[in-house]
């Protein structure tokens, strides 16, 4: 589609994506091939001569003492959070606690560059992170991810006395503090208030917020803002399953079309910045829809989609161009493009 677009025009096209997706699943539901039930087995009478043997007693299972997955004891949440953790002990503490409040899907990172890297190939909900961490600290890390996504959710999970510790946090752009120790009831409500936070467009809008506004410290007691409670009261575009990859370099192109994406019912959405990431990335994750740039450096996009739809010939590659339509209808076509 063309630029500029609007929210509707996004939406028909996710729709025609969604319809195709449920064709596909179905006909790989239909196309399974039913096994027949086993003929029936008949037993023969045992003979005189052949006394029954005894019934035998059940078994019991083993246990193998590897701890069990843990319980999930809240909601099941559909957020994609991010830790930045090098200690192992406490890697699996805060995971645990996630999983019993809902959370699935984590990604775990052992410093604070790790982190950084990682944040602009995947969009993450949230990251937790540690800050005191080799490589570089979480306090820098922090500054580069906000630095790169203003609308980055960043939760410092620290047992730093909050006192003296809020300001310098606050000067890295964060969005909230979790103090250790910690209990499962100060986690659920941090995730309450990220869902809330995530449901925003934009999620933090700093013309019209202060620092101090921005700023979370997580309390079992603490809900969510007026703010957030006001917009979270409207009503919110139905939910789309759908994953979306979006190559473009324009860091305000970037956030546009996500911004629209998230309005249109869609949380799955990753960013690069240029077409070979967008190629590499698509060989190692299937994406439902590739949105894509067509002025890139290092790859641009006619030669990307060239090389995704060779590899996948069933890819749905959309251009976002301002291009006129009917010049570079053809070419995009000629590429594999979908529209």
């Amino acid at each position: 589609f063309s630029k500029p677009f609007r929210a509707t025009d996004i939406e028909s096209v996710l729709d025609v994506v969604t319809l195709e997706k449920e064709k596909k699943e179905t006909a790989i539901e239909e196309d399974r091939p039913t096994t027949p039930p086993p003929p029936p087995t008949i037993k023969e009478a045992p003979s005189k001569e052949e006394a029954p043997a005894p019934p035998s007693k059940p078994s019991t299972p083993k246990t193998t003492g590897k701890p069990s997955t843990p319980k999930i004891t809240g909601k099941k949440r559909q957020l994609k959070l991010l830790v930045a953790e090098d200690n192992p002990v406490n890697q699996k503490v805060l995971t645990r606690v996630l999983n019993r409040a809902g959370v699935s899907d984590i990604t775990v990172v052992d410093n604070g560059q790790k982190a950084v890297d990682i944040c602009r190939q995947i969009k993450f909900d949230a990251i937790l992170t540690d800050v005191e961490m080799p490589v570089l600290d979480g306090l820098d890390a922090c500054q580069q991810i906000v630095r790169d996504d203003p609308l980055a959710l960043v939760v410092f999970v620290t047992a730093h006395s909050l006192a003296e510790f809020q300001k310098r946090a606050k000067g890295t752009g964060c969005w909230g503090i979790l103090p250790k120790p910690f209990r499962l009831p100060d986690v659920e409500s941090l995730l309450d208030r990220i869902e809330a936070a995530c449901k925003e467009v934009p999620r933090r809008d700093e013309s019209t917020k202060s620092a101090d506004d921005d700023f979370s410290t997580a309390s079992p007691k603490q809900g969510p803002s007026a703010s957030v409670r006001a917009k979270s009261a409207k009503a919110a575009a139905p939910s789309r399953n759908l994953k979306v990859l979006y190559a473009e370099d324009n860091v305000v192109n970037q956030k546009v079309l996500s911004k629209v994406l998230n309005r249109a019912g869609i949380s799955d959405i990753t960013i690069v910045d240029n077409g070979l990431k967008a190629v590499e990335i698509c060989q190692k994750i299937p994406f439902d829809v590739v949105f894509m740039d067509v002025q890139m450096p290092v790859m641009d996009g006619m030669d990307a989609t060239r090389v995704i739809v060779d590899r996948d010939p069933n890819a749905n590659v959309i251009f976002v161009t301002a291009h006129a339509l009917d010049e570079f209808k053809a070419q995009a076509v000629s590429v594999g493009a979908r529209n």
